[in-house]
């Protein structure tokens, strides 16, 4: 009964998704990323509540895309160029400062025990995942 229920559950959010990604080809077909048209659609888009960022990206060209697989793309391309652009730094600008080597502050046991004990219990889990009372109980 379950499966049943879970095998039509994922088809039918299937078929809302094709059907809402056939919506946007048709309403973004005509267009063009520089024209007011894109401005007018997002401030609708804003009034009635919708995702405005999410319908289509601009490729660098200035053509949209509007499937996944181009979108994908289009954003590992952009990422990639981000991650091997090299900035080229002034070094006659930058200010002289003297070295450090070696840790800035030193972590003792009783620094971490006022630590947990300044922990609020029954707040929500940080970046790590992990809530104050497995820390407290760990010790």
């Amino acid at each position: 009964m379950k499966t049943a229920y879970k095998e039509a559950k994922c088809l039918g959010k299937h078929v809302i998704w094709f059907a809402k990604s056939e919506a946007e080809k048709k309403e973004f077909a005509d267009v063009k990323p520089k024209s007011g048209s894109i401005i007018w659609i997002a401030k609708q888009m804003v009034c009635t509540n919708q995702d405005v960022g999410e319908p289509c990206v601009c490729k660098d060209a200035g053509a949209l895309t509007f499937t996944d697989e181009e979108k994908m793309a289009v954003l590992v391309e952009h990422y990639s160029w981000l991650l091997n652009f090299e900035f080229v730094w002034n070094s006659n600008k930058l200010p002289d400062v003297a070295v450090t080597e070696g840790s800035s502050t030193s972590v003792s046991v009783e620094l971490i025990h006022k630590t947990l004990s300044k922990m609020k219990c029954s707040m929500a889990a940080g970046a790590s995942g992990i809530i104050a009372e497995k820390l407290k109980a760990a010790g």
